[in-house]
């Protein structure tokens, strides 16, 4: 992972994901960010305060799948690039992200989970470029979803 400024305790950081990571010697892609790996409660110290906030998301094109709550509960991440060859966004993956205002969904998500985007305040629309996606539940009522017919 790499944080491209130096992180002060709760201060918003840059968050990119690697492609891959390097284990005795091995290279492997990263092609998951598993469940709650981001969640906003395991970037809090035990002391209450905060460790990091998430502002800016990259997750690279090896990743094919965003777990459950992944990122959920970072208040402050306001931007997330998800690259073309994802295909499933798992529930709750980034609920709870109050300052979100925008996402691009790529044409190879097929699966977007139960409350992906759920109480997303500043989200009002987004469109889904497949319109064979399944996004049943994923966002708040109030999200205006373009999606094609087939």
């Amino acid at each position: 992972i790499e944080v491209v400024k130096p992180v002060t305790d709760g201060d918003p950081i840059d968050l990119v994901i690697p492609s891959s990571t390097t284990v005795n010697g091995v290279t492997y892609p990263v092609t998951a960010i598993g469940e709650k790996a981001f969640l906003n409660p395991y970037c809090i110290a035990t002391d209450g305060i905060p460790r990091y906030t998430i502002a800016n998301l990259i997750i690279p094109d090896s990743v094919r799948i965003i777990g459950d709550s992944a990122f959920y509960g970072n208040y402050f991440l306001a931007h997330v690039t998800i690259p073309e060859g994802v295909t499933t966004i798992g529930d709750n993956a980034f609920s709870v992200c109050r300052n979100l205002g925008s996402v691009i969904i790529p044409f190879s998500v097929k699966t977007i989970g139960n409350a992906a985007y759920s109480h997303c305040d500043l989200l009002t629309s987004i469109t889904i470029p497949n319109p064979n996606t399944s996004w049943s539940g994923a966002f708040h009522p109030k999200v205006t979803v373009n999606q094609p017919t087939s």
